[in-house]
């Protein structure tokens, strides 16, 4: 399937799914790189680009993403404390999981092109 930011937002479920995940293994380097030094930045352009919060959690009510791929993946995209924009997932299918998490550190390295 080919991703597009509006086909992407259509798999977001609500409630608090981050209990189901693990912290993502696949480009989790290339993650690292592209949000190191820029947080801030990145936090702004994932509120922006995925709308809505599926949840909150802790306390201080951090927002989280969630999305419920056709065959059974799960991603979530969250706030680490507030500040770090983190990504954790549940795998079903690998090549389906591979396939939205190269669509979302793609969209968000572009947006981050742009700044």
């Amino acid at each position: 399937m080919a991703y597009t930011l509006q086909t992407f937002l259509h798999h977001k479920v609500f409630g608090n799914h981050l209990g189901q995940c693990r912290p993502l293994e696949y480009r989790r380097a290339d993650w690292l790189q592209m949000t190191r030094g820029r947080e801030r930045t990145v936090r702004l352009i994932v509120r922006a680009m995925l709308g809505v919060p599926s949840a909150h959690m802790g306390e201080q009510g951090h927002a989280m993403w969630c999305f419920q791929l056709p065959k059974g993946s799960l991603i979530t995209v969250y706030l680490h404390r507030g500040t770090v924009a983190e990504i954790s997932a549940r795998e079903a299918d690998p090549d389906e999981l591979q396939e939205a998490i190269d669509f979302l550190l793609e969209e968000v390295a572009t947006r981050l092109r742009q700044v």
